[in-house]
């Protein structure tokens, strides 16, 4: 996988390839400031690639090649899976497209055996779990529910939506934006892992976070967006030089390079529906280099041109000096073992024969393999670069002196001979270069029974051809085979595959690879048997598949009566849980005396999760009882209620009141309950106010608070000067909804935090108080990133060179102010937004601005 050697520097954009200089030998490197967007920029691409890394040789034969299905979504690109997914379910509606992708999501991913994927070798990660959701989708295949979750918000964002991380306690899942079928624009929680969403009371659309705890209490009352990963810089295309190929199999050879997928905890958390007939593993392909030595131009698949190489041959050109010759091998999948295969003459053992190794593209080597002194005359030599160490996140090591391309994407092999008394005396008659890679099995353009449209993609130099080989099993028959030659790209073409449901295909094999064009065009060489055209049965929809977050009655769930949930609450009975439950989702008044007997009662509420089910219930069954009883609840700081029940440990119902009264929050701002705010003022000076209690508690103000509250607006203060970042962006936003001036200060300083979601937030909340000092900084932020972002982008240092959140939030800030100063910055910003809702918020900027 390679590329000419002219001075060249990679930016992916709207139309494929933008080429300006870098430096022989060297990485990429990125430009100094992040590149200008425009409308039509393909943002979802990266910026550039930075892995696999540039494709060397002197002239590649076949470069940007893809290989897509129809029937199956595109895992190159984040913004076409999104848009396969859409299509292949025949998605509408915001609603029924969210669904699409959580669902097809759900197909291609695996879950993990605990273990996140690590990228050891890769620059900016330094051994991390991998960020780049091209790598989840292609190489891995799985990761941790905070990967996945992230993974389906950046393919949310690329279909020009807005979507984020949400972590509830230690869960992470994806909360997607946008509007039901009411108008109206919500947060939407999708679990990527286990699977699962719940649909509110009518079921036409799917509960917010904040509705988790109001309507079905879900686990965990605190949630909060996470900081989102960048954009990928990861690229899957293909580039081969002739004679060179890619086998990939849906299955593997048992060669992992971290094989971190959990089988069992997916047979658990799916239906069979999702995943088709292909194991749960992950999957291994082999690229195989055999130059033509014979052949004219051969050479062209050279890295570099050859060192005192005899003209076409690798053969010293002259005796007595070291000859030398430099491949390179570039993959979107990670290298697991590498070998070379090379038949050679040595007449002598003074005539030497060696292999040097360079993953860092060809600054330094070390040596990898010499011939041994005592093998002269014609030999085979089987050259293996197969080190290895286990792989663990954050707890491997990599051996002293390791030499191997495993765990790489680009390495670098050179060819060193030296003839001692005459050239010919040394000499290479044929080489073959092998290896083997990890890859995820359900990224693969896998074939359905009926008919299946290939689209293949890239460029095809003249004289060559690319040759791709579908191999698999239907109930016509085993081993079936298509053979597809290409001559000029892009081309499509059609297979039939027998068989009436999805499982009775299963793909064996896909090898594409690069073949002397003999010009007769594009054609199938190899075709499949005819086979009957079946109409297949309708994937199961999303409702059916997913596994957890149904509302009570749900499968195979018993319902309630109301009478039968008093009764076993009254009597003590088996199932109070359970009673709670149905309690809430009935929401039948007749309940509400049962649930708040159990609020009350300190013996009852021992048990684990009956807290919170008792308050969920009181609430949803009478409402207006409910808001004066949880008040009490609220302020009840020495737990006289019923949560005193651990006199030993005071904490313990002191960490339990305190998550009732950050529920109790959410129920009031839900429901206008403004007199909530000096009850939950009171309980941040607690003792057992953590950072994520007040920041749920500041959540709740955002919503309840007046201007000038005087009660709403001391507590914020005390929240702002606080460092927890995940409660800052809530407080900042509270200080703008209580019309604080007096936090303009400390404000601004938030304009520069290194948490991009307190920035955003400060941004709005600065907007609010009508501080035009801080427009300069926040027109800045309309174009460019000013600061590096903290957490994982720091720690990794991580280039994170766009979030079209923070431009979103500069432009409202700047709107709300209406800074006129501002009004050509907003403008040119909106010649060149990529990103739809992120436009419509600066043209409500530019509006109020005009109307001021």
């Amino acid at each position: 996988m390679i590329m000419n050697t002219k001075l060249l520097k990679i930016l992916i954009c709207a139309g494929g390839i933008l080429v300006t200089g870098w430096t022989i030998g060297s990485e990429p490197i990125p430009p100094k400031e992040p590149p200008e967007l425009t409308r039509d920029y393909r943002y979802w691409r990266g910026a550039y690639e930075k892995t696999p890394g540039p494709f060397l040789c002197r002239q590649p034969d076949v470069t940007g090649v893809t290989v897509v299905c129809d029937r199956w979504p595109d895992t190159t690109d984040i913004r076409q899976f999104g848009l396969d997914a859409i299509r292949l379910s025949g998605a509408k509606t915001m609603h029924e497209k969210a669904l699409a992708l959580w669902q097809w999501h759900r197909r291609v991913k695996t879950q993990t055996n605990g273990q996140a994927p690590t990228d050891p070798f890769h620059p900016e990660r330094d051994g991390a779990q991998v960020n780049d959701p091209v790598k989840i989708m292609n190489v891995y295949g799985a990761h941790w529910c905070s990967g996945l979750a992230r993974v389906v918000a950046l393919k949310w964002r690329a279909l020009g939506y807005e979507g984020h991380a949400l972590h509830r306690a230690s869960h992470g899942m994806s909360a997607l934006y946008y509007k039901d079928v009411d108008e109206v624009g919500r947060y939407h929680l999708f679990d990527v892992n286990f699977g699962g969403y719940t649909l509110d009371r009518t079921g036409q659309r799917v509960m917010t976070p904040d509705e988790f705890s109001t309507d079905l209490y879900q686990w965990m009352h605190i949630w909060y967006f996470g900081e989102p990963w960048p954009m990928p810089t990861h690229r899957v295309d293909l580039a081969l030089r002739r004679g060179e190929s890619l086998k990939r199999i849906w299955g593997n050879w048992g060669k992992p390079f971290h094989d971190n997928i959990g089988p069992k905890g997916d047979q658990r958390t799916r239906k069979p529906s999702e995943k088709g007939p292909y194991p749960i593993t992950f999957g291994n392909g082999m690229w195989t280099y055999s130059p033509a030595l014979s052949s004219a131009g051969w050479e062209k698949g050279l890295a570099e041109p050859p060192v005192n190489m005899a003209k076409s041959k690798l053969v010293p050109a002259a005796a007595g000096k070291w000859a030398g010759a430099v491949w390179h091998f570039r993959t979107p999948y990670i290298v697991v073992e590498t070998e070379v295969e090379l038949m050679a003459f040595r007449k002598s053992k003074a005539d030497m024969i060696k292999f040097s190794l360079s993953v860092d593209n060809g600054r330094t080597w070390k040596e990898c393999w010499k011939a041994p002194s005592n093998e002269t005359g014609k030999k085979t030599f089987t050259v293996k670069l197969n080190q290895k160490f286990t792989v663990k996140p954050r707890d491997f090591k990599i051996p002293k002196d390791f030499n191997s391309p495993f765990g790489r994407y680009a390495y670098r092999l050179k060819l060193d001979l030296f003839a001692k008394d005459s050239a010919e005396d040394c000499r290479v008659e044929n080489i073959t270069f092998k290896t083997t890679v990890q890859h995820a099995i359900r990224a693969l353009p896998q074939l359905w029974p009926g008919k299946n449209t290939i689209n293949v993609g890239g460029k095809v130099e003249k004289g060559a051809a690319l040759r791709v080989t579908y191999v698999w099993d239907d109930p016509k028959g085993k081993e079936r085979k298509n053979v597809t030659v290409a001559e000029e790209l892009p081309y499509t073409y059609e297979i039939i595959a027998a068989g009436s449901k999805w499982e009775d295909c299963v793909c064996r094999e896909l090898t594409v690879e690069a073949v002397t064009a003999t010009e007769e065009g594009n054609r199938t060489v190899v075709k499949e048997e005819p086979s009957e055209i079946q109409k297949l049965p309708p994937l199961p929809p999303a409702i059916k598949t997913r596994t957890r977050w149904g509302r009570p009655g749900t499968g195979r769930r018993k319902k309630l009566a109301i009478d039968e949930c008093i009764d076993r609450i009254e009597n003590n009975k088996r199932g109070l849980s359970k009673a709670l439950v149905w309690i809430a989702e009935l929401q039948d008044p007749k309940g509400f005396e049962a649930a708040m007997k159990v609020a009350f009662d300190s013996e009852i509420c021992k048990r684990k999760g009956i807290k919170e089910l008792a308050m969920l219930a009181m609430y949803n069954s009478d409402r207006k009882r409910a808001r004066t009883e949880l008040l009490k609840i609220a302020k009840d700081s020495e737990f006289k209620t019923g949560w005193k029940y651990s006199a030993k440990d005071p904490s313990v119902a002191g960490g339990h009141w305190m998550s009732g009264v950050c529920i109790i929050g959410q129920m009031a701002a839900k429901s206008g309950w403004k007199e909530y705010i000096p009850a939950m003022a009171k309980a941040l000076d607690s003792e057992y106010c953590g950072g994520r209690s007040e920041m749920s508690i500041m959540r709740s103000f955002t919503k309840l608070a007046e201007p000038g509250d005087p009660v709403a607006t001391k507590a914020v203060r005390k929240c702002l000067a606080r460092t927890f970042a995940y409660m800052l962006p809530e407080a900042a936003l509270a200080a703008g909804k209580v019309q604080d001036r007096e936090s303009i200060p400390r404000l601004r300083e938030l304009l520069d935090h290194p948490f991009m979601a307190v920035r955003r937030r400060a941004a709005v909340a600065l907007g609010m108080l009508g501080d035009t000092e801080s427009a300069p900084k926040l027109r800045e932020s309309l174009f460019r990133i000013r600061k590096r972002e903290i957490l994982d982008h720091t720690k990794y240092n991580t280039e994170f060179w766009m979030d079209e959140f923070m431009r979103a939030a500069s432009a409202e800030g700047l709107g709300l102010m209406k800074d006129k100063g501002s009004l050509s910055a907003l403008e040119k910003a909106l010649a060149n937004e990529p990103v739809p809702w992120v436009r419509k918020k600066i043209e409500a900027a530019v509006a109020m601005i005009k109307n001021s």
